[in-house]
């Protein structure tokens, strides 16, 4: 049998000079910036005292929320905050305009509704039944064509999947985790609304919100780009069935950093069940608790490429028999190249695989001719802490396998723990590199089609992983306004919270005797310290005041010197948690002179990711120079902060903006003795990329029945950051031969079914978010013998 897969091969670096290849985010992303706000909303709601109630499920906020979202321009965001006693807003389903922010303040709870109805989609009112499809729901926040929105804020997004759907005003029987249980068991899907979906939505943010207890997936792309999740919290109990924490899919450019996800599915699931594909991720400096790990699958036939996942923590329960850390995963119905992954520096409890690279994830009988081919997958660094699985396994010897393991390390590992859930003796069908670093089960690497490579020379110790980082429990420091007046006493606000939750089963049954049972872990004891450098300015004891696992404190400080002050939070810890530092507020106090800034930029129309320099003036009254810094926004994007020179100068050079309208804006923080200002905005405008496509027959000239490889390489202006991805539909006359996914700029097919002539070769460059789609031609003859 002919295997589809090699006919859709990469093309070789003959092809792919000015091409090179990066496992990572192209982007620059810096740590987003809550943008101005245009319009505030107080709560007219109150939680209640049981986990999940509100004062009333009648009282809709969607429409007043959707309608001062409509009317916001972009930009700027929409602030959801605390009334004088209220703190709860409920929702149904809300569609975020292009551009705008959706802000929600520490404190702020947005509970979404129970009714199915309030989902629908179709007359059928099928939200909240199975069948077939699992399509029947709206989101709870969709984004479909949208530019620039974003989701951000201190405050929690609570799904309630845990509670009782309302049915004609009434609890009904299930709750929303109940039906997608009961969905597994039939063999249907659930129609269960996801807290975000987003389709073709182009940098698209999320930042410090956190996310909780979603009907399904908490949020989920499709074909989208230029996604940042940055300080997102995700908490869902593990036996939560599909509630996935981020699911990428098949999206460009996408970066997941400074994260905690615990959930009943993938923390983060990479997929690639449709051209385009997935290409060029970073997720890093992230903790995962519970959850089926980060997943690359398991549709991939779109191709996966390009990933970093790096600075890793995963911090599961022995209970958890799915828990998984670096998990790649599909099968022969839906298998594709996945390949140039680099995992790094990754820390492992209780996770029962901590590698599981897995071609037969629908079991060994399924049917396809779509095979998985895995391959330049570089892990190093990893150590798991507890005795776990690994599996490492190729379909067959033309598609093995190909990775290399670098201080690997998985604490008493035996041979029994290199058995899959098929019981298939693992690893098979892989070549396989070791070292220089150890890995300590190279006496297990051995099976069917495994090749091993040996190079192993140094020494070293395993990689560190302390204990206190595994602990459920983080914290905030909200920081506030950049500059202060001499005298004035800072109240900091503080937020220390668990990252898992307890198992929904337990929930249930705890709910038999107390109607007041919670999701939430043991709530944090102990106090909560702010330090200016290493100087302790003032403590107050954490108070369990909620149910929902987060703590918040509130510390007045007396007033601080003159000057520039970095503060910092420290977590005592008690017996159930350890002590932390968390956060950074950098805040100057001064005052005096008023200042005035501005704003030039080199130019304010280009192409994405050239460069563009914006320079900042600040003055002072009569012949004074203002020292301090100026933070460059373009929205919510951070450009970056730079100190003012002995002329009050301060300038910045960023390649990192993709197409797209902007409104860039200088602010300035004096040091001491002068006020903080801001500059008009700029206008910017970032256009696509111009492509050209360049279309090769080789050969150009062969006969009937002989192979002909057809490449087409995308060509851009050189020194540029970004990479194209996109799709090329291949064309003999007006007959399709292939649309395949652009990888590293370029597809390449192979046939051998032209007949005998002349054949007009015609190539179609999609496009993407970042570059402009092209054409190209070209032509092959093939012959009699």
């Amino acid at each position: 049998m002919t295997c589809p897969i090699l006919h859709y091969t990469l093309v070789s670096s003959l092809f792919l000079i000015g091409f090179a290849a990066r496992a990572q985010d192209p982007r620059n992303v810096q740590e987003p910036v809550f943008p101005p706000v245009c319009s505030t909303l107080t709560a007219e709601l109150s939680s209640g005292v049981a986990v999940g109630t509100v004062s009333s499920e009648t009282q809709l906020d969607t429409g007043r929320i959707q309608s001062v979202l409509n009317a916001c321009a972009p930009g700027e965001a929409v602030e959801l905050a605390l009334g004088s006693d209220q703190d709860a807003f409920l929702v149904g389903p809300i569609t975020m305009p292009s551009g705008v922010t959706l802000l929600v303040d520490a404190g702020v709870t947005v509970y979404a509704s129970r009714n199915p109805r309030d989902y629908d989609n179709s007359s059928a009112h099928l939200c909240g039944t199975l069948d077939s499809k699992g399509s029947g729901c709206n989101p709870i926040f969709n984004l479909s064509n949208t530019f620039g929105s974003a989701i951000m804020g201190y405050g929690t997004i609570d799904g309630r999947g845990y509670m009782p759907l309302l049915l004609n005003g009434q609890p009904g029987p299930e709750s929303w985790w109940q039906i997608a249980r009961d969905a597994d068991v039939q063999g249907l899907d659930q129609n269960n609304p996801r807290m975000m979906n987003m389709s073709k939505a182009d940098r698209f943010t999320l930042y410090k919100i956190r996310l909780m207890n979603s009907p399904m997936f908490h949020v989920d792309l499709d074909t989208s780009s230029n996604f940042t999740a940055w300080g997102v919290k995700i908490v869902t109990p593990f036996d939560a069935r599909n509630s996935d924490g981020i699911d990428p899919n098949y999206s460009t450019n996408v970066t997941i950093t400074q994260s905690h996800i615990s959930v009943g599915d993938d923390q983060v699931a990479i997929g690639g069940n449709k051209v385009p594909g997935a290409h060029y991720y970073t997720v890093k400096d992230n903790w995962f608790g519970n959850g089926h790990g980060l997943s690359i699958g398991s549709f991939t036939l779109g191709n996966v490429d390009h990933l970093l996942a790096q600075n890793l923590t995963f911090s599961g329960l022995a209970t958890d028999s799915n828990a998984t850390a670096v998990h790649i995963k599909s099968d022969v119905s839906r298998g594709g190249v996945v390949q140039d992954l680099t995992y790094q520096n990754i820390c492992t409890e209780n996770v029962r695989y901590p590698i599981w690279l897995d071609p037969f994830y629908s079991g060994l009988n399924t049917k396809g001719t779509l095979l998985p081919w895995y391959k330049n997958i570089s892990i190093s660094n990893l150590h798991s802490i507890t005795e776990d699985q690994v599996i490492i396994q190729g379909f067959n010897a033309t598609v093995p396998t190909e990775v290399s393991l670098n201080n690997v390390v998985v604490d008493g590992i035996q041979q029994k723990d290199f058995v899959n859930k098929f019981h298939v003796t693992t690893p098979t069908f892989s070549d396989i590199t070791l070292g220089p670093d150890p890995v300590n089960f190279v006496q297990f690497l051995n099976g069917p089609g495994v090749n091993v490579t040996n190079n192993i020379t140094d020494n070293n110790p395993p990689y560190s992983c302390p204990l206190n980082i595994f602990a459920p429990i983080a914290g905030e420091l909200i920081p506030g306004t950049a500059q202060i007046d001499p005298g004035t006493k800072p109240v900091i606000q503080t937020q220390v919270f668990t990252t898992q939750a307890v198992p929904y089963a337990t929930y249930v049954a705890n709910l038999a005797t107390n109607p007041n049972a919670t999701l939430a872990l043991t709530p944090p004891t102990g106090t909560v310290t702010i330090y200016d450098g290493q100087t302790a300015l003032a403590s107050a004891p954490l108070q369990v005041n909620s149910n929902n696992g987060m703590e918040t404190v509130s510390i007045p400080l007396d007033p601080l010197s003159a000057g520039v002050h970095t503060l910092t939070a420290q977590y005592s810890g008690d017996s159930n948690y350890p002590a932390f530092t968390f956060g950074n507020y950098t805040v100057a106090v001064g005052g005096g002179r008023s200042t005035s800034t501005s704003l030039t930029a080199s130019s304010t129309s280009m192409t994405a990711g050239e460069s563009i320099t914006f320079n900042a003036s600040v003055t002072g009254p009569g012949h004074s120079t203002p020292s301090g810094t100026v933070k460059f926004t373009a929205g919510s994007i951070n450009l970056g902060t730079v100190a003012t020179d002995s002329n009050g100068n301060a300038s910045i050079t960023t390649t990192s903006l993709t197409p797209g309208n902007y409104s860039v804006v200088a602010a300035f923080t004096g040091q001491q003795g002068s006020t903080s200002s801001e500059s008009a905005p700029i206008a910017l405008t970032i256009s696509k990329i111009p492509t050209t496509l360049m279309l090769t027959p080789i050969p150009s000239t062969t006969g009937v029945g002989n192979p002909v490889t057809i490449t087409a390489l995308v060509q851009f202006v050189a020194g540029n950051s970004l990479f194209p991805s996109g799709t090329v539909t291949i064309k003999d006359g007006s007959t399709t031969l292939a649309t395949l996914s652009v990888t590293d700029g370029a597809v390449s097919f192979t046939t051998s079914s032209l007949a005998a002539g002349m054949h007009p070769l015609t190539a179609t460059y999609s496009g993407d978010a970042n570059f402009s789609s092209a054409t190209a031609s070209a032509s092959v003859t093939i012959t009699n013998p």
